[in-house]
């Protein structure tokens, strides 16, 4: 038998349709903003809104320094089981973001005249930005924990909580928005209230669901190490915080050098790019998100394995979705033009023939997305840094320089350009680092399964039958290793098959679904692992009426046992100290 990527690929179907519907549930909350705004105040509140975000975005960074890779590193440490840490990692990065977070909210409260002056010119359109920045901004420190809630809580293998928790910000912001905008009068600040109260529903809900019996987080006001843990987040955020500031100012003179070569056109063409990169992003960002959070726990698991299995699931997903709107860029650019609203011949025409230039970028920049989250859980940040950058260092100066040629449609190629290019810049380090170290997998990095002496890692079909031809494998296995003690040998055998055999009679699926298990030795331990996509259904609980002998001698015979339901899987685990006295002896 050999490892399957079945039970992967079920959490990447579980993780992405949920994250999916989360920004689904985004867009459908930013339509109906805009339809309420629209309609209760006028099209002025629509564009102050428009030049609210790049402040928003920025009062914002916070979330990412401090949050975003620590979200990463708990999701590590969750993998390994290690649960003080996690909550470590969680407490240190909640205390300093509300920290940081109130100081911003209050800064951006009182320099509002200021950064209304900074992003709108416009006499007609400044009250409007000043009402809205003044509220958003002022409490934006709620947006900030709204967000590091939500991707705790992703990787901690819920994401439908955090679909729920969206849903229910998006119902208590549309409630609030006609009252406080319709009813009250509160005006365009109405509308920035009825945001933030939605997002302290939402924080509510997703607090109340990790207080319920979990172990991966619980909130600690003394944290031991505190000052090393935020530097630690500090550093893994880092990269994607200068990321995301990087990638602001860039759009914002990327599209200031389209106005002046192609003017209102150009500013066309690049709506329905973002438009149709749109699409792409809800399969690229929910396979990134996948490998973020169900990465981290195979990380953490040492599941080297499983992460090669999650790599390749999600690069082709996004090959996939990248390659169809290519496709359809190509052969149907003008309908794109028509579908967003242009009516003459000649902005059809134009937009057609810019499209079918831009839509050769797709490709390799969604593949340049998708790889700095990789990078980042293994550990090469330098390289993180390297791959955000090289798309922009390239991508400017092509735009400046095709810009002053005859023809000003010639800027469109220097978006392709700098995509490709962007992948041949970064192709020599990676090629480097794999000539370092071998035992890597190629372009991904990701190291060879199990640094440990000895592992069987095997997926068996959920059927009695496949059972037995699994034990026999199990046996030989067992019977191999650097183990004296025959009592250890003979609990892990017993455990791993009243494990397995529970789980084919009472799990509720098929022999077309496989069961996971991995036995791994250490100098000092063994650990065995199953994991399967039946019915929730926790072994360890002491429970008579829900389960039977078998597993209470499994309980007794493994020096510690822990369960974790995660992505719609059931995972056990089992552990041994090798010189435990409790394996000398027969229960």
């Amino acid at each position: 038998m050999i490892r399957k990527p079945y039970l992967i690929s079920r959490a990447i179907k579980t993780y992405i349709f949920a994250s999916i519907l989360t920004m689904a549930i985004g867009q459908f909350n930013a339509l109906v903003d805009s339809l309420l705004m629209g309609h209760l105040i006028g099209p002025e509140a629509l564009s102050a809104i428009m030049l609210s975000v790049p402040v928003l975005n920025l009062a914002t960074m916070a979330y990412i320094l401090l949050s975003s890779g620590a979200a990463m590193m708990a999701g590590k440490a969750i993998g390994a089981r290690d649960y003080e840490k996690s909550s470590s990692i969680f407490s240190v990065s909640i205390m300093s973001l509300l920290t940081v977070g109130v100081m911003i909210s209050f800064g951006c409260w009182l320099c509002r005249g200021e950064l209304t002056a900074l992003v709108c010119k416009d006499e007609r359109l400044y009250p409007y930005v000043l009402q809205y920045l003044g509220c958003a901004t002022g409490l934006s420190f709620i947006t900030m924990m709204q967000q590091a809630f939500s991707q705790f809580t992703d990787v901690d293998g819920k994401p439908k909580t955090v679909t729920r928790a969206m849903a229910i910000s998006v119902s208590v912001n549309i409630v609030f928005n006609i009252f406080l905008v319709a009813v009250c009068k509160l005006g365009i600040a109405g509308s920035a209230l009825a945001s933030v109260i939605g997002n302290m529903a939402s924080i509510v809900f997703l607090v109340r669901c990790m207080s319920r019996n979990n172990k991966s987080y619980h909130f600690k006001v003394h944290v031991p190490n505190a000052i090393g843990i935020l530097g630690s987040n500090v550093k893994n955020g880092l990269a994607m915080m200068m990321t995301t500031v990087l990638t602001s100012v860039c759009i914002i003179y990327m599209n200031s050098m389209v106005v002046q070569s192609l003017g209102a056109n150009g500013m066309f063409v690049m709506s329905i790019t973002g438009g149709l990169m749109g699409i792409c992003s809800l399969l690229t960002t929910g396979a990134s998100q996948t490998f973020t959070s169900v990465g981290g726990m195979l990380f953490g698991q040492n599941d080297f394995q499983g992460m090669r299995m999650l790599f390749s699931k999600c690069v082709m997903i996004i090959l996939l979705a990248a390659l169809f709107m290519t496709l359809v860029g190509q052969v149907w650019p003008e309908g794109f033009a028509i579908l967003y609203g242009a009516k003459t011949p000649e902005l059809i025409t134009f937009s057609g023939r810019s499209l079918r230039i831009m839509t050769f970028m797709f490709v390799p920049f969604m593949l340049m997305v998708m790889m700095p989250p990789v990078y980042q859980l293994l550990g090469y940040m330098k390289l993180v840094g390297l791959m955000s950058v090289s798309f922009f260092v390239i991508l400017l100066p092509a735009m400046s320089l095709l810009s002053k040629s005859d023809n000003p449609e010639n800027i469109w190629f220097a978006f392709p350009l700098a995509a490709w290019g962007g992948v041949v810049l970064c192709m020599p380090v990676l090629l480097f680092i794999h000539w370092q170290k071998p035992d890597t997998m190629p372009l991904a990095l990701i190291p060879n399964p199990s640094p440990y002496h000895r592992m069987l890692d095997i997926s068996i079909p959920a059927s009695q039958d496949s059972v037995n031809k699994a034990m026999e494998e199990v046996v030989r296995f067992v019977e191999s290793l650097d183990v004296n003690s025959r009592f250890l040998k003979n609990n892990i055998e017993l455990c791993t098959e009243e494990l397995l055999e529970n789980i084919v009679q009472h799990s509720g699926i098929s022999s077309s679904h496989y069961i996971d298990l991995r036995i791994t030795e250490t100098d000092t331990s063994m650990l065995v692992m199953l994991k399967d996509d039946g019915l929730q259904f926790d072994p360890t609980i002491q429970n008579c009426s829900s389960t039977n002998l078998g597993l209470m001698l499994a309980r007794s015979f493994s020096n510690k046992m822990e369960y974790k339901y995660m992505y719609s899987l059931n995972m056990t685990f089992m552990e041994w100290n090798k010189e435990d006295s409790k394996n000398k002896y027969v229960l």
